[in-house]
C-alpha cells in the first residue's frame, strides 16, 4: 500500500514504530501529499516547494525513505503550472485514483463496505483516509473483498518500477 502523508498529522510520528517494519519490508510506501493539505492551486511556486520539501524532510527523517517521486495533490487540484513545480522538485508521478472508501468524512461502516465493493477492482487505485473510527471496524470485510476477487495490494513503486534483466 502507498500512504500519501501530510506531515502535520501527528499520527505519522505516533505510529512510526509500528509502521517502520512495514516500510522497511516494502509493504508500505510513503509518498507526498503536502505538509498541511492546502489547495495547491492557491499557492505561489515558493509556497508549493515549501509544502513538498517540508513534508519530504519530515517523513524522510521519520521513516528513512524519500517520498519522491510520488505526489497526490489535495482535492485533486492541480494546474499545468503546479505540475511543473512538482516535476521540478522530483515528483514526476502525480497520482490520481479510481475510487475511494469515502472515509475522509464520517460515514457509516456499511457505506465504506459498499465503496470497497464498488471500487476494489483489478488495476484501480483506491484511496482511504482512516480519518474516522468506522473504517477500523471493516478491515476484515475489505480484506475479504480483496481475497474474493483474487486481488493483490501493491505499492505505486511496485506498479511503476521496472527491472531490467
Amino acid at each position: 500500500m502507498t500512504f500519501f502523508a501530510n506531515g502535520v498529522n501527528h499520527s505519522w510520528a505516533d505510529h512510526q514504530k509500528d509502521m517502520q517494519p512495514l516500510v522497511d519490508s516494502g509493504q508500505i510506501q510513503i509518498a507526498n501529499h503536502t505538509w498541511d493539505h492546502p489547495d495547491i492551486r492557491t499557492l505561489t511556486d515558493t509556497q508549493l516547494v515549501d509544502q513538498l520539501d517540508r513534508n519530504n524532510r519530515y517523513l524522510t527523517g521519520l521513516y528513512g525513505v524519500t517520498t519522491k517521486p510520488y505526489f497526490r495533490p489535495p482535492y485533486m487540484g492541480h494546474t499545468p503550472a503546479t505540475d511543473r513545480v512538482c516535476v521540478d522538485q522530483g515528483y514526476s508521478v502525480i497520482t490520481w485514483w479510481n475510487g475511494s472508501f469515502g472515509d475522509a468524512t464520517q460515514i457509516p461502516a456499511d457505506q465504506i463496505r459498499q465503496n470497497a465493493k464498488d471500487y476494489l477492482r483489478a488495476g484501480n487505485i483506491v484511496i482511504g483516509h482512516a480519518n474516522y473510527p468506522a473504517v477500523t471496524t471493516v478491515y476484515d470485510d475489505i480484506i475479504a473483498v480483496i481475497q474474493d476477487r483474487a486481488l493483490t495490494t501493491v505499492t505505486l513503486a511496485d506498479v511503476f518500477t521496472t527491472t531490467k534483466t
